[in-house]
């Protein structure tokens, strides 16, 4: 295991450090790239150190011999922490509730955020500053202002600042229209002449969208809002309620396994990646939950041969008695209907579980089925 210092804390999701790591490792002109990524992703200067110490050290015939640094990096990123410092009162008050931000203090910290977005480039792609070499352009503030309105019919003034704060229903179009323009600029130089200041180049709008989400997310927890960026699925970027637990892990799960998984019917991965748009979307209805349920019923019910192979057989049964006695599928009249909305989540998280494990079982079974190739002899 490497040893790493309390400067290498992170300030980007892992799983988006890693990957850009990476992808970075295998490009010309990683070297530049490398440097950049290193001074953004981490706290203190001392990764970018590091890495510009390695790139100075030669091997054989004088060519740089450290460009798996940042493969390196990327497979340790679990050593990496990512969470706030726990001061005095955190420590010796661990049951303490934490305090809660108004709406109002989301809003300024997310306009913060943003100033630091933009000063790093991640909005640049949309709303470049003018060059003295260059032709005449829009201020970026007003180009952001002007892509608002024609995405979303929003009229607003950029920056956001505390004496002007957004209507709820207003913030939160903004930040979805916001999370569509970012992208990570891998690239930026300081043009000198005539104090022009930097520019930015190479984007990776994936990136810095998965940065965004990460960030703006964190925030919305710290207000308690019940609301976050869905990182995966149809609604991605666009806000979504969230549960706030291992639910939202489950989410994650089933999406990815759904979408990998040669399941047994072509139409799973989309079904089930609509029925969670459609149950999770800010402001769904009794008619939406229940439709989502429905849609995951559906899948099962391709399903029940094989859940009939894995699971006990009462089980199985039990899990369509739910949706066929109550008003779920069918709506028959001797169907019961006076039921709590809180049931149909229940409904909706007990069949996206079970649809989890059954795409687990699958990989487990084809795992087993796969044979193990033998190595051949070194000789």
């Amino acid at each position: 295991m490497n040893s790493y210092g309390p400067e290498f804390h992170l300030t980007w999701p892992r799983e988006v450090f890693a990957a850009e790591s990476r992808a970075i490792a295998s490009i010309a002109g990683y070297e530049t790239a490398g440097a950049i990524l290193l001074e953004d992703a981490f706290d203190g200067p001392e990764p970018k150190q590091e890495f510009e110490r390695r790139l100075r050290s030669t091997g054989w015939g004088g060519a740089p011999k450290d460009r798996t640094y940042l493969t390196q990096l990327a497979n340790d990123v679990d050593q990496f922490p990512t969470e706030r410092a726990r001061y005095w009162n955190a420590r010796t008050r661990p049951d303490a509730p934490a305090a809660m931000l108004s709406m109002l203090e989301v809003q300024r910290e997310w306009a913060a955020e943003m100033f630091e977005f933009q000063r790093l480039g991640f909005l640049s792609r949309v709303a470049p500053k003018e060059c003295v070499d260059g032709e005449p352009v829009p201020p970026p503030d007003r180009k952001i202002e002007s892509e608002v309105l024609r995405r979303a019919g929003l009229r607003i003034a950029w920056p956001l600042t505390s004496e002007s704060p957004l209507g709820v229903d207003d913030f939160y179009t903004l930040v979805e229209v916001i999370h569509d323009l970012v992208a990570r600029p891998r690239l930026r130089y300081d043009h000198t002449y005539g104090n022009c200041g930097w520019h930015f180049d190479d984007y990776v709008p994936g990136v810095g969208q998965g940065i965004y989400r990460w960030k703006t997310n964190a925030l919305f927890a710290q207000g308690d809002l019940g609301l976050a960026l869905a990182d995966s699925g149809e609604d991605r970027g666009r806000l979504v309620r969230a549960p706030g637990d291992d639910r939202d892990e489950l989410v994650l799960r089933t999406l990815e396994r759904v979408s990998a998984n040669a399941n047994q019917h072509d139409d799973d991965a989309a079904e089930v990646r609509h029925a969670i748009a459609q149950f999770r979307a800010r402001g769904a209805s009794r008619l939406d939950k229940r439709a989502a349920c429905v849609s995951l019923s559906g899948v099962l019910e391709r399903r029940r041969q094989h859940l009939k192979d894995n699971l006990l057989k009462k089980d199985e049964g039990a899990l369509f008695q739910i949706a066929n006695e109550f008003a779920i599928r069918h709506q028959r009249a001797d169907q019961k209907a006076d039921y709590a909305d809180d049931y149909l989540d229940w409904v909706f998280w007990v069949y996206l579980s079970t649809i989890e494990l059954t795409d687990r079982i699958v990989e487990s079974q084809r795992k087993v089925a796969t044979p193990v190739k033998a190595e051949e002899p070194p000789f």
